[in-house]
């Protein structure tokens, strides 16, 4: 398969960027199952020495390299040694200067795999530490998705036409070979040098299976380099396998991250005097501090609470984090995530679950508290995983515009392959390009119920928010509406009734009050629940369309304007939080509620901030376990996500709740910002 050049990816700006390793060939233990992540460069990683030999980290290194590393601990006097692949004996050593030791300005000769160990320099030094390592002359990324490391695979998501970037590092001489698999598309490979935007190589399937294949690139000098994952076709989505190799190769595992030492290194020179660790049987080691996190979203803190904001990261359901330390009353937990962010979550029981006792970790070091940021950021939930999309068969103009609309959701479809939708119901646009690249400025939608005698529109709304949800949303996920008894079209009174329907989009681009393009899509509602209509029903909702009695009506309020109060005079800090419920479910915040929009409106009415919180509570800027972030602002900062200027005056608050049977109710106030 011949497949046109995509499009170029613009450079990336600075940040941290991680190196790949390898298994060496020593006798140690197999790290821990949860450490998998190399030694990273210019961000600090955490651990604990359990034993004599101390603890080890591994990075791949390139010949001419220049690197400084600083172990610390307030625990014991440290002691650094440098280990290259295949051998024992310390290339570099340094002691304790206080309470760190620090290897500065040390050339690599070869490329390759290479250890730091982290030790204290008496036999009994036990306790926590920090390890930093710093190369010099390095070129970073901002969007990448994590560390591509030789001979482990890892797994990743397109959930945009974009694809998903991944970073490496590769020395002059080696020859890199990348696979990249998936069940759910045709694979797709671009390779760049982190310093331009010239593709260097690509690859594809080829048209013979799932898998896209860059097989013994040579690498012409060393660089850091960025990996983009894409589908053959623009509107590909969908879960991958990437795995990368090189001519170097291991003698054993490729296993990641802190090892420990079953040998002793035999000292050569050392700057203070160390006593020699005599090898003795293989210590056993005791179980690996761990937590697991129990909800999704669960904040990533600089420090043991809330008012640590904004947060560094919002951390999956399920993910794994290394135990570090604790704050004195053992409410807190400094971690270490699997993408090497250390932070800290709180150790309520029902956010995480940890193998040991949390008193028995160190009191960890506490971080002043943050001042307010000219800038502040909202940590966003990370994207779940999402299915490939299904495009709606349909018609429509899109003259020079590329789009479709398309659906997540599994579908059954009629003799005419029409979709049919039982229980739940969403579409997305998905504009792939528009004429020199021209922002799109929003999508109208409606969805027309086809009657015998006459066909009748249902629901209209406007999104002007990427990826254009046609019930909202979107950040990442649409708002979907659950189909059933008493359910009703959003924004309306109207019963939502089995039949015949079309969806139609519209786009309008910045300054145009002419639509440029439009598409549609027939579909069919069958939930045998419902009854059958033609879109006259004229329901009030008083009844619904079985005749029984109605749901009782949604509870919603706005609980927050500002932390701890319902003010409408606002200084410097707002909150905005909805407390919702559906009382025909529960009583309690969140009961029977699939999400809420929260979006803010400034004094010319213009849109300023908007997010779709799916959790309760129902906090504009995340947060909310318990209590939510705060934004913190002065006249002319921006609004999160690169908003526009704060300005001063009368702004709408406005809350829009989203049941999970498909109503909804909006609440509203304004408060003025002063």
């Amino acid at each position: 398969m011949i497949k046109p050049m995509r499009l170029i990816f613009m450079p990336v700006l600075v940040a941290t960027l991680l190196w790949g390793s390898f298994g060496l060939a020593l006798q140690r233990l197999a790290p821990p199952a949860h450490a998998q992540a190399p030694l990273p460069v210019s961000t600090p990683v955490y651990g604990q020495v359990t034993n004599r030999a101390g603890e080890g980290w591994r990075f791949y290194g390139c010949a001419g390299d220049v690197i400084s590393v600083t172990l610390a601990s307030a625990a014991f006097a440290p002691y650094l040694e440098l280990v290259g692949a295949g051998g024992e004996t310390p290339l570099a050593e340094a002691g304790a200067a206080g309470d760190r030791a620090t290897l500065t300005g040390h050339e690599l000769t070869a490329n390759g795999v290479y250890t730091v160990y982290a030790g204290g320099e008496a036999r009994s030094a036990r306790g926590a530490y920090s390890l930093t390592l710093q190369m010099a002359g390095t070129q970073t990324l901002t969007d990448s998705a994590g560390l591509l490391a030789y001979g482990a695979p890892v797994t990743g998501t397109i959930s945009s036409r974009d694809g998903q970037a991944w970073a490496l590092r590769a020395c002059a001489g080696d020859q890199i070979t990348v696979s990249m698999e998936s069940n759910v598309f045709d694979p797709y490979l671009e390779l760049y040098a982190a310093d331009g935007d010239e593709m260097l190589t690509e690859a594809d399937n080829g048209g013979a299976g799932p898998l896209a294949l860059i097989a013994g690139y040579s690498i012409t000098r060393t660089a850091d380099y960025r990996l983009v994952a894409l589908g053959a076709k623009r509107s590909d989505r969908g879960i991958y396998t990437l795995t990368l190799t090189s001519s170097y190769t291991p003698s054993l595992d490729a296993t990641l991250g802190p090892v420990t030492r079953t040998t002793t290194a035999q000292a050569t020179a050392t700057p203070t005097p160390r006593p020699v660790v005599q090898a003795t049987a293989t210590p056993t080691p005791r179980p690996a501090a761990l937590c697991t996190v129990l909800v999704d979203g669960l904040n990533l803190r600089s420090g043991p609470g809330t008012g640590y904001a904004p947060p560094i990261a919002a951390l999956a359901l399920g993910g794994e984090l290394r135990m570090v330390a604790r704050d004195a009353a053992g409410s807190w937990i400094q971690v270490q995530t699997a993408a090497n962010l250390t932070g800290w979550v709180t150790a309520a029981a029902q956010y995480v679950t940890c193998t040991v006792a949390i008193g028995t970790l160190p009191v960890g070091v506490i971080p002043a508290l943050p001042t307010a940021s000219p800038t502040p950021l909202v940590a966003q939930a990370p994207t779940p995983t999402p299915p490939a999309f299904v495009v709606l068969p349909g018609g429509g103009a899109g003259g020079d515009y590329e789009g479709e609309i398309v659906t997540e959701l599994g579908m059954a479809r009629d003799v005419n392959n029409t979709p049919i939708f039982r229980d739940r119901l969403y579409f997305r646009l998905e504009v792939y390009d528009t004429p020199d690249n021209r922002r799109v400025e929003r999508v109208e939608f409606s969805i027309t119920q086809f009657g015998e005698e006459e066909n009748v529109e249902v629901y209209t709304g406007v999104e002007g928010s990427a990826g254009y949800c046609v019930f909202g949303g979107g950040e990442p996920n649409c708002n979907v509406l659950n189909i059933g008894p008493g359910a009703t079209w959003p924004g309306t009174n109207r019963p939502i009734e089995n039949g015949d329907y079309e969806v139609n989009a519209r786009l309008f681009l910045q300054g145009r009050n002419n639509s440029d393009a439009n598409w549609d899509a027939d579909f069919i509602i069958a939930n045998p629940n419902l009854g059958d209509g033609d879109g006259s029903n004229s329901d009030n909702g008083t009844n619904d369309n079985q005749g029984n009695n109605p749901p009782q009506e949604l509870i919603a309020n706005i609980a927050q304007t500002g932390p701890g109060t319902t003010d409408s005079a606002i200084f410097g800090a707002l909150i905005f939080q909805v407390e919702a419920f559906d009382p025909n479910i529960g009583n309690n915040d969140g009961d029977g509620i699939e999400n809420v929009d929260l979006e803010i409106f400034d004094p010319d009415g213009n849109r300023v901030y908007r997010r779709t919180e799916g959790s309760a509570h129902y906090c504009a800027f995340a947060g909310g376990e318990p209590d939510c972030n705060v934004f913190t602002f002065a006249i002319g900062d921006a609004w999160p996500d690169d908003g526009p200027p704060v300005q001063l005056g009368r702004h709408t608050l406005l809350g829009t709740v989203h049941a999970q049977d498909g109503r909804s109710k909006t609440v509203a106030v304004e408060i003025d910002i002063q």
